[in-house]
């Protein structure tokens, strides 16, 4: 069962190493199997990102916070809130599954 996580920029963080997005990128791409979906969190004017989700589609939630651990954005410590929560896949892909 796939896992929700949301990751939030601490406010006093003002931004992130364009060398450490490339990493996280880099990280997210080598971890392509696991990753269902993600992108970042952004306010209405689509510019200043305030964090980011992905839904990590693995059986356990070891193995979702042990990927969660691996991101070079965690690494950082950029972060005030980082959240695993099990997410149960009810509308995806625009259709309705359960």
């Amino acid at each position: 069962m796939p896992f929700f996580v949301e990751i939030r920029l601490s406010p006093t963080y003002k931004s992130i190493p364009e060398e450490t997005r490339n990493q996280h990128i880099a990280f997210l791409d080598a971890n392509i199997e696991a990753v269902l979906a993600g992108g970042g969190l952004l306010d209405d004017d689509g510019i200043v990102v305030r964090g980011g989700f992905y839904i990590l589609d693995v059986e356990e939630r070891e193995q979702a916070e042990n990927i969660v651990a691996q991101d070079p954005y965690i690494k950082i410590g950029v972060f005030e809130i980082v959240q695993v929560t099990r997410w149960r896949k009810v509308y995806f892909n625009h259709k309705r599954l359960i």
